[in-house]
């Protein structure tokens, strides 16, 4: 009777991971296979073999632990590449000033930590490489002057092929142009929306703040 209550616990704990990119974990081969053990873990379990579920058990739950690993890298992965592109956006419009800048020093830092942040995306350091890019971030601000200047509201628009969604949203490149913020979207927002509790549960029509975030200014409204 122990023997089946240990079997029946470590078939449950199974995929129990700790993620903060849930959605993720079902695109690592590592996540199937981890599942596909834990379902012959069960029929062994149900046939009476409970040595082998044991072991297939045990074996599901080292898949499991190495796709949260690889959950994790592409997770940190998707943010270390959509901070790559705010910040070469961010030196792009620096460049593009024609006034000397009062900081080129800081100007010159930014531009370094960015080659090295990019550097490190293609050996797959997506940690430190973030690191770096929002560094590089917090040295361009301020010295882009008025072209920093960024919509305060979003209109919910009705776009058959790809519907909008926080995290869709806050994609856009004068939103946050990063999926992983739609959260400070829909906290500053759930008064305007129909289920406060259902951030899905957005409609055309909705006009949505956008909070700033550090180093940015946000007045009026996103015109397409």
């Amino acid at each position: 009777m122990k023997k089946k209550l240990a079997i029946l616990c470590a078939l449950g704990l199974v995929l129990a991971v700790s993620l903060p990119a849930q959605n993720l974990l079902r695109e690592t081969s590592e996540y199937q296979q981890a599942q596909d053990l834990r379902q012959q873990a069960e029929e062994a379990f149900e046939e009476g073999e409970y040595n082998r579920a044991v072991e297939l058990s045990a074996e599901a739950e080292d898949y499991a632990r190495q796709a949260e690993v690889a959950a994790r890298h592409l997770w940190w992965g998707y943010r270390a590449r959509s901070a790559r592109t705010r910040t070469e956006r961010g030196i792009t419009r620096v460049r593009n000033i024609e006034e000397p800048l009062n900081h080129p020093d800081r100007f010159e830092e930014a531009q370094d930590k960015f080659e090295e942040g990019s550097e490190l995306i293609e050996e797959e350091e997506f940690e430190t490489a973030f690191d770096l890019f929002q560094d590089a971030l917090a040295l361009l601000d301020g010295l882009s002057g008025d072209e920093d200047v960024l919509p305060q509201y979003y209109t919910v628009r009705r776009i058959p092929e790809k519907r909008d969604s926080f995290w869709r949203i806050a994609e856009y490149d004068f939103v946050y142009d990063d999926g992983f913020e739609w959260q400070r979207l829909y906290e500053a927002n759930k008064d305007v929306i129909q289920d406060p509790d259902n951030p899905r549960l957005i409609q055309p029509g909705q006009r949505l703040r956008i909070p700033e975030r550090d180093g940015e200014t946000r007045r009026g409204e996103w015109q397409p």
